[in-house]
Order: structure tokens, then C-alpha cells, then sequence
């Protein structure tokens, strides 16, 4: 028989009331942390673990209690308040986990916020640079018609030019030839 944690946590990305419940035969901060990188925008926050015997026992028989406010039938979110959900706990033996105070678990949570703001620097300056391309883009999309009606006026006026010349070269052949007869 297992020994291991059920826990219980919540996102603060995620609407009220909805929890996660599942079990980890590591710690319940360590199963914080991988789930920190499963995609959610907001670390998870761990609202209480128990340490027990069989954990995934006792996890199969809290998702067939709160079956009907399971949100997806594939993962192990329920809609439920966490009061509801400690009292649930309260009728397995073990010990109850305590949130680590240490300096390690708060240097650890700074490092995510760190990284969590650079993450949002980084979006910043990218949201920046795409609106300086595309302003960029723009002006040169301008400046490129300029020029190009700038050359077709220059074009017409050379075309202008070669007209009028070769009009008042024919009035003078026209001339020559009226004045020789």
C-alpha cells in the first residue's frame, strides 16, 4: 500500500468555487510547481494536501462524490466551494500538509513573479515593435506612392515634352515644304 497526498488547489485565473483535486506521491508544492508550467496564465495555490495511505484510492472516491460538478469528464476540475471540499477530506486518516514558510518557498514564489514580469516586459516590447513595424509599413507604403505618382507625373511631362517637339518638328518640315513650292 501507497503512501502519498491528496490535495486540493486552486488558480486565481480560474472563476470562483472551481478546484482541482488530485493526489501526488511528491509534495504538494512540488505538484504546484509542475503544474505551473501546464499552460495557466497563474501559478496553482495549494489550499490544503493530506498525507494518507493508497492516495489514489482515496482520489477516485472524492471524484465519484463530486462526479456531477466535475466540469470535464477528462480532468480532474470540479465546481465546488473549498470548504465543501475540506470537509470531504476530514473523513480520511493522515496528517494534513502545511504550506512550507521558509525563506525557500518565498524565494521560489518571487522568482515566479520575476519571471512572470519579464514574461509581461517581453509581451510589451513585442506589442511595441509589431506597432512600430506596421506604422513603418504604412509610412513607406505612403512615401512609395509619392514617388511612384511622382514618376508618372515626371513621365507624363517627359511624353509632354517629346510631343510638343516632335509637333513643332513637323510644323517645320510642314513650313519648308509649303515654302519650296
Amino acid at each position: 500500500m501507497s503512501i502519498g497526498y491528496i490535495y486540493c488547489m486552486t488558480n486565481p485565473a480560474f472563476k470562483d468555487g472551481l478546484v482541482k483535486i488530485g493526489l501526488t506521491m511528491r509534495t504538494p508544492e512540488e505538484r504546484r510547481r509542475e503544474l505551473a508550467s501546464t499552460g495557466v496564465p497563474l501559478p496553482f495555490v495549494v489550499e490544503f494536501a493530506k498525507r494518507v495511505f493508497d492516495p489514489a484510492e482515496k482520489e477516485k472516491c472524492l471524484h465519484s462524490i463530486l462526479e456531477d460538478k466535475r466540469v470535464n469528464c477528462d480532468r480532474e476540475f470540479f465546481l465546488c466551494p473549498v470548504a465543501e471540499v475540506r470537509a470531504l477530506f476530514e473523513m480520511y486518516e493522515g496528517t494534513w500538509w502545511e504550506t512550507p514558510a521558509h525563506e525557500e518557498c518565498k524565494e521560489e514564489r518571487a522568482r515566479e513573479e520575476r519571471q512572470e514580469e519579464r514574461a509581461r516586459e517581453e509581451r510589451q516590447k513585442e506589442r511595441k515593435l509589431r506597432r512600430e513595424r506596421e506604422l513603418a509599413r504604412k509610412e513607406l507604403e505612403r512615401v512609395s506612392a509619392k514617388l511612384e505618382a511622382a514618376r508618372a507625373k515626371q513621365y507624363y511631362k517627359q511624353v509632354k515634352e517629346d510631343i510638343a517637339a516632335k509637333y513643332r518638328q513637323a510644323r517645320r518640315t510642314v513650313s519648308l515644304l509649303t515654302d519650296e513650292d
